[in-house]
């Protein structure tokens, strides 16, 4: 054990000047990237500290700004800008307005500054979480420095990327290994040089806590975040580290004002800077193990040592097992395991600094250890993953947590896994917590405050750049008492702060692409709670986020919470509110989806202004579903400390449905509350239809084996062009592809085969009917199916004859069915007598099939054993022949009527008006007016009837003739109705 050790380097003094700069280098470089697509100004580089150079770049943005500002990807654009402020005038309200004060709890201490901005500035939020996105597309593997960098001016900590490479030029650590080629050990000459360089920052850090105080944070940080219902696990876990390293221990519990007072006096830039020193000098090892010769590499452990810094172990390119503490792993290759305390910086107690990077291989990192995979306490540990399909299972406070400290996992690709306890996959407190993937489809598990979760001066951070991917937190912790068979998450982009004491930070779910499965609970989902953002952005696939409540762009108590997805056809489901694009309590919600067919459910949200709140949802375009059922909700706010929030619903262009309980329809505007305001609007703009790109046609010369194949596809997407060049072709050969089909493809299974042989047969049914007629006699059952099918489908009525005589063979007993329908498709009258029989099958599909067919010939020969078959036991075998005898029509009525006047038989008589309704609304009123009579005659009585059935059925065949009489008359009875099913169908015709 090593305790933190007094270095000879001393940390350089930090300039303040530094976060303008930076801020502004920032900016321009944002907008060099816009102006980058019209001019040549891209070729400018910009160098911080150099603001003179660019000072005509950002003049020349000033004065174009409102021309460019359209093409700008953000999350707000000009038109959805505009009707929000249509939104506001219908209250003689400005945009500006939305800026009312929200942070009535006073907090000078911990509320970070971009949360006040952004409270006090609610229409900022779409174009920063989208900037957000932005700067996290511009880091990579080598790069990630500059993210820590970035993420400690919006936590208030700013550090200088300058000091920090001056930093490690300022002293090397000549570390040599004769075991090791000249590339390994420069390698770790590197990481050790930024653990010497960063040690003085992070012993400067808690320079001001006495020791007693540091003892007592180590104690009980394990357990800042466990749950307060389980007081065993949380026993269990206090001191646990002490316990670990042998240590004794105060065991006085750490009341969060006390915690609070020490946070204080933390120096929280001198703590990032050294986690930004060894993350800087990770990179530069990375790109030092690039030219390493992996040949040269033999299996097994190459270098096992122990050093002032730890203990470092250097890997082979076999299968190897770490089960020991290490401060500096590096494994060159193969499928490893790794389970014992890695990649994780406990600092005062144990090693501060903790590197493991692993080069290729299908890796197991598993560990029962807290802190620990990726972890900070006090320190910085950092995990790498350059290649293979991982799994990551952690405990509590592991996988990408920074605690008192920093947490990285940085995985370069494959299908990887990752669970952990609470406190993991990207969470920050007092520090950061990054967990970046780069792609691949992977699953996440976490139990709470977890993927992408911030407290106090911290930031949690998912980074996930492609892949299918799974999302699950929660399923641990009740939520107590309030859902109390529902689990807490404070997950997916969640930021939390200490009610009432303290705001909250930053969490920050980042998806770039794929069909993605959000599942989570209660808070979730671009939340937040008390003084702190929570975002979550997906800027691809169609996706799922199911969540149970306080979810999905929802501000909870003084804080900003936002969900954005840029595109897909996306599903949205939160059992309760506030969600959706929902604020409560002084708070701002957003919910923005720019494209896309999508569908919505809460019981309350979806724009809501929740107790003097800003929420606002916002569907940019696509065919939507809508559905709420609370008071408040799309488009509504309330009332309370004696004045109201504002909420707005926009959906822009498609077809959208709604509850018929709500106000919402296409083409309108509604309001509600105090400031609340729904708005439908260009629903007569369908969105344009994705294009897909189309797979290459086959070349000119391609076989009829060939086009076949390519004809047998499914015409959809990206085949359409291909499929449908190939039927085409097949078609243009004639005789030659009816013969290669004939020959070769009678005996398929296919669906899809048969497709194109339809079409094949009906460009040239004339060249492939005698072929098909003598199928009829192959011995092959399939092959007699498969012809009778495709006479049917080309109409031939010269094969009636050989089908019929067919129907009569015993060996196509089974394809009866098959024979039968290809008959009613035929549509020739003379079959009707042979099909009539099959109405008394003994299978279901037969009797609906013989019904259908009978329908399609119109034979009134039919009709009577039709009506006789509406008895039959099965509703589906009635329903056909009820649909055969409406296929016949008006010859049907009279048969119909004489039914009704004769028949007792419920089911017969339920399906007679039905047909008799549908028949006779097509009859006309002048020509046929003594028929119209004896119908309204015949069924009136029914209005009165005792079955309930046959009184709903009445009123649906009646209201069917239009007649001004007899709606009168419906009116009427309505009144006299009680019984709920039969006023439905008043209401509903």
């Amino acid at each position: 054990m090593r305790l933190l050790r007094i270095s000879r380097a001393s940390p350089e003094p930090y300039d303040s000047g530094q976060e303008e700069e930076l801020a502004m280098t920032r900016f321009t470089g944002h907008l060099l990237k816009i102006m980058a697509e019209f001019t040549d100004y891209s070729q400018i580089k910009i160098t911080g500290g150099k603001m003179s150079r660019i000072k005509f770049v950002l003049t020349f943005f000033v004065l174009f700004f409102t021309v460019l500002r359209p093409l700008v990807a953000g999350g707000m654009g000009d038109k959805e800008m505009r009707y929000l402020k249509e939104g506001l005038e219908s209250y003689n309200l400005t945009l500006d307005e939305l800026k009312f004060d929200k942070k009535w709890v006073r907090d000078d201490t911990f509320r970070l500054k971009v949360v006040t901005r952004l409270m006090d500035n609610p229409l900022d939020v779409p174009d920063f979480i989208s900037q957000e996105g932005d700067f996290c597309d511009s880091v990579a593997l080598y790069s990630l420095s500059k993210l820590l960098i970035h993420t400690s001016y919006l936590i208030d900590a700013p550090v200088k990327g300058k000091d920090v490479e001056r930093n490690l030029r300022k002293k090397n650590i000549n570390w040599t290994s004769k075991k090791l080629s000249d590339k390994l050990n420069e390698a770790i000459t590197l990481i050790l040089t930024s653990f010497e360089m960063a040690e003085p920052y992070l012993k400067k850090s808690f320079n001001k806590l006495t020791e007693e105080e540091i003892e007592r944070l180590l104690v009980n940080a394990p357990i800042v975040w466990s749950d307060d219902e389980d007081s065993l696990e949380a026993d269990s876990l206090k001191g646990i580290l002490y316990k670990e390293f042998a240590l004794s221990f105060d065991t006085t519990s750490l009341k969060s004002d006390t915690m609070l007072k020490y946070i204080k006096n933390i120096d929280r830039i001198s703590l990032l800077m050294s986690s930004v020193i060894l993350q800087m000098g990770v990179e530069q090892a990375l790109k030092t193990l690039e030219n390493v010769a992996l040949e040269d590499i033999k299996d097994g452990i190459l270098l096992d040592t122990m050093t002032t810094y730890g203990r470092i172990v250097i890997g082979g390119t076999g299968n190897n097992s770490y089960k020991d503490n290490y401060a500096l792993i590096i494994d060159i290759g193969g499928d490893d395991h790794y389970s014992g305390r890695f990649a994780s910086g406990i600092g005062i107690i144990y090693e501060p600094f903790s590197v493991l990077i692993d080069l290729s291989g299908d890796d197991i990192y598993t560990s029962e250890k807290i802190c620990n995979i990726g972890s900070g306490l006090f320190g910085c540990g950092i995990l790498v993953d350059l290649e293979g399909k991982d799994v990551y299972r952690g405990h509590h406070n592991s996988v990408g947590a920074g605690l008192f400290g920093t947490g990285i996992i940085i995985d370069n690709g494959g299908n990887d896994l990752y669970e952990a306890g609470y406190f993991s996959e990207g969470a920050g407190f007092i520090g950061t917590g990054i967990l970046y993937d780069s792609g691949g489809d992977d699953f996440f598990r976490g139990f709470d405050w977890t993927q992408g979760f911030g407290s106090i001066f911290g930031y949690g951070l998912l980074i996930n750049k492609g892949g299918n991917d799974v999302y699950r937190a929660g399923g641990r912790y009740i939520h107590h008492p309030l859902l109390p068979h529902d689990y807490r998450s404070f997950a997916q982009g969640f930021g939390m702060g200490f009610r009432p004491d303290a705001g909250g930070g930053i969490g920050f779910l980042y998806d770039t692409e794929g069909n993605d499965f959000y599942n989570s609970e209660v808070f979730t989902q671009g939340g937040s709670y008390w003084y702190s953002l929570g975002m979550l952005l997906d800027r691809k696939g169609n996706d799922y986020y199911n969540a149970c409540q306080y979810a999905q762009g929802s501000g909870i108590h003084l804080s900003i919470g936002m969900l954005l997805d840029e595109e897909g056809n996306d599903h949205y489901f939160s059992r309760f509110g506030p969600s959706q694009g929902e604020g409560h309590d002084l708070a701002v919600g957003f919910l923005i989806d720019r494209k896309g067919n999508d569908s919505y459910m809460v019981s309350g949200g979806q724009g809501v202004g929740l107790t003097n709140s800003c929420g606002i949802f916002i569907d940019c375009e696509g065919n939507d579903l809508y559905a709420s059922s609370e008071k408040l909700g799309q488009g509504s706010a309330n009332s309370a400390r004696g004045f109201g929030g504002f909420g707005a619903f926009i959906d822009i262009g498609g077809r959208d449905t709604y509850p018929k309980s709500r106000a919402g329809a296409d083409e309108t505007i509604w309001t509600d509350g105090s400031y609340g305001v729904g708005m439908d609007v260009e629903s007569g703009e369908e969105p344009e239809k994705k294009e897909y790109a189309q797979r290459d046609t086959l070349k000119k010369d391609a076989t009829v084996e060939e086009l076949f194949e390519t004809a047998s596809l499914w015409e959809v997407a990206e085949n359409k062009e291909r499929v449908r060049n190939a039927r085409e072709r097949l078609k243009d050969m004639g005789l030659k592809a009816i013969e290669y089909v004939i020959e070769n493809k009678m005996e398929t299974k296919s669906g899809l085969e048969l497709r194109a042989i339809e079409e094949l047969a009906k460009a040239h049914p004339d060249s492939i009917e005698p072929l098909l007629l003598e199928l009829i006699k192959d011995e092959s059952r399939r092959k007699r199916g498969n012809g009778i099918w495709v006479l049917g489908k080309i109409k031939s009525k010269n094969s009636v004859d050989s089908l019929t005589a067919a129907l009569s063979e015993k060996r196509n007993w089974r394809l009866r069915n098959t024979i039968l329908r290809a008959l009613g498709e035929i549509e020739e009258r003379k079959a009707s007598q042979v099909i009539i029989p099959y109405l008394d099958d003994e299978k279901e599909r037969v009797k609906i099939t013989s019904a259908r067919a009978l329908g399609r010939l119109k034979n009134e020969n039919a009709i009577m054993p039709l009506i006789a078959s509406l008895k039959k036991p099965f509703f589906t075998v009635r329903l056909a022949c009820e649909n055969g005898i409406v296929a016949i029509g008006d010859s049907a009525v009279v048969p119909l009527l004489n039914t009704l006047e004769e028949t007792k038989d419920a089911k017969t008589v339920f399906h007679s008006i039905s047909a008799l309704g549908r028949i006779a609304q097509d009859i006309d009123s002048v020509t046929q007016r003594k028929t119209r009579l004896r119908i309204k005659k015949v069924l009136l009585p029914y209005l009165d009837k005792e079955e309930r059935s046959l009184r709903a059925q009445a009123v649906k065949a009646l209201s069917l003739l239009n007649d001004e009489d007899i709606n009168e008359l419906l009116k009427s009875k309505k009144n006299y109705e009680t019984d709920p099913f039969v006023i439905g169908v008043y209401r509903k015709y």
